[in-house]
């Protein structure tokens, strides 16, 4: 057996295992009665005792060369159970439950992803194999993310459309249940952002682009950068790219009709021909000279950008807090944490915010968002939730926001 090619591989098999299987925090260990166990549901065979010490001799000697290992022998032992010392730059417990926390509460990340994360760490994730293993949930951990594959999927074609220099066409709105309502909408993609936790494409909006100049102009990349505009990847809804053939005005007035009928309704006298040429440049890409021209009005378009509630412009800190309507309700602290899940979507939290009164079914946090327009226009839909009871502790904010409120109110006399 000695010379066999299970015999080779057996100390691999012994290295993921301690690295993979074994917990450096855990206090069992391992014995070598578990070790050949395991040897035998991986190759078939059972090997012997005396080759097991010999492989965990050449695995400490290889994990001190190559991991710089200096505390002693990685793979030890305390009377009949094995242990194992924790590496440099290896992920634990406590950065396996952030990760963990990160990827279930994070949109675009696929549940198949998560799935990967586990079968990596098993010492910490399966129940099956160790009863002491810990199975990390995030508290507003959603059962099924709907959006997983539908935003690594339009990343994907995304950035190819945006590696070709080729023009898209979707709808972008709101989700009601899970069906995108809103727009079609033809754009120039130029870049994708990551900002307040959610994906954007910005592109050039080809209609912005129609509206302002025509077509059949030559325009600067000064004006083009005035029709730029952001798009957050879950409210996009059907996509595909403009493929259109020759009779691009057909394509048009099939796919796009509100775009189609705002062209052509003052052109009814154009010929066929004309009317594809036409819209033809309007399908078209519309880019930039040069990529530094470009990165220069894109990079100012993010900046100054209030759309993603990302610029640091007038960047306040907002305590504020969610309490139930009605505290004897047996949804109360449910109602709470939804209310709070919706607001977390839109603004960043600030860290260490959180204070979570279960009790008294009230939470209270403080967002980073600028004092501009869009802030406040969140914060009326916020208070349209009967279920809760919102309370913004900023008192400047307050203020500007009654002021808001009572200017609508006004017009409405």
């Amino acid at each position: 057996m000695a010379n066999s090619p299970l015999s080779k591989l057996k100390i691999l098999y012994m290295y993921d295992y301690f690295i993979h299987e074994v917990d450096p925090s855990d206090g069992d260990g391992v014995t070598v009665a578990e070790i050949i166990d395991m040897l035998k549901e991986k190759t078939g065979e059972i090997f012997e005792r005396k080759s097991i010490y010999s492989d965990i001799s050449k695995i400490n000697e290889y994990v001190t060369a190559s991991k710089g290992f200096g505390k002693g022998d990685f793979i030890y032992h305390d009377g009949k159970r094995y242990f194992r010392g924790e590496l440099a730059d290896e992920i634990l417990l406590d950065e396996a439950r952030l990760i963990s926390d990160s990827l279930r509460t994070t949109e675009f990340v696929p549940e198949q992803l998560y799935s990967k994360f586990e079968k990596m760490f098993p010492a910490f994730f399966n129940v099956e194999k160790n009863s002491s293993a810990v199975r990390l949930y995030s508290r507003y951990q959603t059962a099924n993310k709907s959006a997983n594959n539908h935003i690594r999927d339009i990343l994907t074609f995304f950035r190819a459309s945006i590696e070709d220099k080729e023009p898209l066409r979707f709808t972008y709105g709101y989700k009601v249940t899970n069906t995108v309502v809103g727009s079609e909408f033809v754009v120039s993609p130029l870049v994708l952002d990551w900002t307040n936790r959610h994906y954007y494409l910005i592109a050039i909006d080809n209609l912005e682009l129609y509206s302002k100049f025509g077509l059949g102009t030559s325009v600067t990349d000064s004006e083009l950068s005035t029709c730029i505009k952001r798009f957050r990847l879950d409210r996009i809804g059907s996509y595909t790219g403009v493929v259109y053939g020759r009779d691009a005005a057909g394509y048009m007035e099939k796919n796009l009709p509100r775009q189609y009928e705002m062209i052509f309704a003052g052109e009814k006298d154009l010929r066929k021909p004309q009317k594809n040429e036409v819209a033809a440049e309007y399908l078209s890409y519309h880019g930039f000279r040069s990529d530094a021209s470009q990165k220069k009005h894109v990079s100012s378009y993010i900046s100054n950008s209030f759309e993603g509630y990302s610029s640091v412009i007038n960047l306040k800190t907002i305590r504020m807090s969610i309490e139930a309507a009605d505290k004897e309700s047996s949804n109360a602290w449910k109602n709470v944490l939804q209310a709070f899940s919706v607001l977390k979507d839109e603004f960043p939290i600030a860290s260490g915010s959180i204070v979570e009164q279960e009790a008294d079914k009230r939470m209270t946090f403080a967002v980073e968002a600028p004092d501009v327009p869009p802030l406040y226009k969140f914060l009326f839909s916020i208070y349209t939730f009967e279920s809760v009871k919102f309370t913004i502790e900023n008192e400047e904010i307050r203020d500007k926001f009654r002021k808001y409120i009572a200017r609508a109110l006004e017009s409405l006399q």
